[in-house]
């Protein structure tokens, strides 16, 4: 074997063994997240202490533990108590009746172009008289401010605890009846009333 073929051998093994991660790792990962295993990073607390994220299950209704991040995955709540009734000023309210509860976020550009669509659903709504409330929850960001006050006759407002970290992509909408989550939407076209 020439010096040539060997050197050649050599550098397709090299690219080979290159290959062979991302083809491996790659679809493991995919199953893990389908599966409901989370891959997430690993975040500080104040004191430089690392702290894993909690998952929110959707059976028993609460946010338990005393992790500062969490994580919310709304899709999995479906036929079960809201979780986050317990971590918003308005949790009460919403654990009677019909609901409908946008989950919005102050540094969200899409929550801002659906607040108007929204607030004319809430005007619409009240106007039939019959038909869900309407609430908006506000997700606390990493250092923002509060996002912007929207307010309209019949619209009930709140925030989700600043005492943890959550990680949701918004905006969500989530349909309750007697605090049960009934229907997740990402658009208010796909709202039910």
């Amino acid at each position: 074997m020439s010096a040539e073929s060997s050197n050649l051998a050599l550098r397709k093994r090299r690219w080979l063994r290159l290959l062979a991660f991302p083809l491996l790792v790659v679809p493991c990962l995919i199953a893990a997240n389908r599966a409901g295993v989370w891959v997430a990073e690993y975040v500080s607390d104040n004191h430089g202490e690392q702290l894993m994220p909690e998952v929110v299950p959707p059976t028993n209704g609460n946010v338990e533990g005393n992790a500062a991040m969490v994580v919310l995955r709304p899709e999995e709540w479906i036929g079960h108590v809201c979780p986050l009734i317990p971590q918003t000023e308005i949790g009460s309210r919403l654990q009677r009746g019909e609901w409908v509860v946008l989950l919005h976020r102050a540094g969200c550009d899409v929550c801002r172009e659906m607040m108007p669509g929204y607030l004319a659903r809430v005007a619409d709504s009240r106007k039939r008289s019959a038909g869900p409330s309407w609430a908006l929850i506000e997700v606390p960001g990493d250092g923002e401010a509060a996002a912007e006050s929207w307010a309209a006759p019949g619209l009930l407002s709140g925030r989700l605890s600043e005492t943890r970290r959550w990680v949701v992509q918004t905006p969500i909408i989530l349909r309750l009846e007697d605090g049960v989550v009934t229907q997740v939407a990402h658009s208010l076209e796909e709202v039910r009333e």
